[in-house]
């Protein structure tokens, strides 16, 4: 008995027809058919197939994880039953992300060059994001690209949504093309190897701004940072990530470009801070006193500018 058979029920309106065909996609290993679903759309749902109803569909297999691909992409077994690795490239890539070997701005870029300039505008029109219509740049021949772009820089979309996203809405064909094209297929494993150990020794595009969010709390109350906490963080969020720590120092002078092109001093010396002005400063800068554990110079002398004495360690400053 077909697929087709076993459903022997009167017409679904659209909405049910859609959730049926998800839970059908689940049951078969989280992938459609699509001429499973333009023969079932045929018999059981009202009105029958259209685009309007596939696109629909897709939204809501696309929710739900469930993969549509065309029948030549599809890996069927003598009892039609699906192997649980139908979209072996698609997988691979997320098994790729998920283990930091790629970043998911370099992919979800790479796969919107790989598309023609109108699938990326389709893919955003689809998905809600955008319409390129609404994007005023006339004399930009990769307007959906590169709005993608700019929304990753802003923190608008995440990239790592919009690579999955796109993976589901290629075919699994071209999702083999891209990566042979970028050779991540794995025709010879150990070439694979070699580009997954190339990629993890790439640092990711917002390693700055995750250090710097790690040391947010270091610096939030002052425009000084010892040096050796920009270290220690720096080398956290390469274990937390799995990155090779061979690009610790790479990572941290680019860390501490920013930090003082964002006008924070970093010192090697301690930072402590005066208990006047509570002010941060270099030790260097301050002077051990008896009532305030620590004081700077301004300090001092707006004390005795006011007649009292500064007894600091070893004598008094009059």
């Amino acid at each position: 008995m077909s697929d087709i058979e076993k459903v022997n029920r009167p017409l679904l309106d659209k909405e049910t027809f859609i959730s049926k065909m998800v839970e059908v996609g689940k049951q078969r290993g989280n992938v459609l058919q699509t001429s499973l679903i333009k023969d079932y759309a045929d018999l059981r749902c009202e009105g029958g197939y259209s685009e309007e109803l596939l696109n629909e569909l897709k939204k809501a297999c696309m929710k739900a994880g469930v993969f549509i691909d065309n029948d030549l992409a599809l890996n069927i077994n003598e009892s039609n039953e699906y192997h649980s690795d139908v979209r072996h490239y698609t997988n691979k890539l997320y098994d790729l992300m998920d283990s930091k070997a790629i970043d998911p701005k370099w992919l979800a870029t790479s796969l919107m060059e790989y598309l023609s300039e109108d699938e990326v505008a389709d893919f955003a029109h689809y998905n809600d994001y955008f319409d390129v219509e609404d994007i005023n740049s006339p004399y930009d021949v990769r307007q959906a690209t590169n709005h993608f772009i700019e929304m990753f820089d802003e923190g608008i979309l995440d990239p790592e949504d919009i690579a999955k996203n796109l993976l589901h809405y290629m075919s699994e064909d071209n999702v083999k093309d891209f990566c042979h094209d970028y050779e991540l297929d794995d025709e010879d494993e150990e070439e694979l190897n070699e580009v997954i150990t190339e990629t993890i020794d790439r640092l990711p595009t917002d390693a700055v701004e995750k250090v710097l969010l790690i040391l947010n709390p270091l610096i939030s109350d002052s425009n000084i940072v010892n040096s050796q906490d920009v270290s220690d963080k720096v080398e956290e969020y390469l274990k937390q990530n799995n990155i090779s720590e061979e690009l610790k120092d790479d990572l941290e002078a680019k860390v501490v470009d920013k930090l003082v092109a964002s006008d924070i001093l970093v010192t090697d010396e301690e930072v402590h801070q005066c208990g006047l002005c509570k002010e941060y400063l270099p030790k260097s800068d301050l002077y051990r006193e008896k009532d305030f554990t620590w004081i700077c110079d301004p300090c001092i002398r707006e004390l005795q500018a006011r007649g009292e004495k500064v007894k600091l360690e070893d004598d008094y400053i009059d």
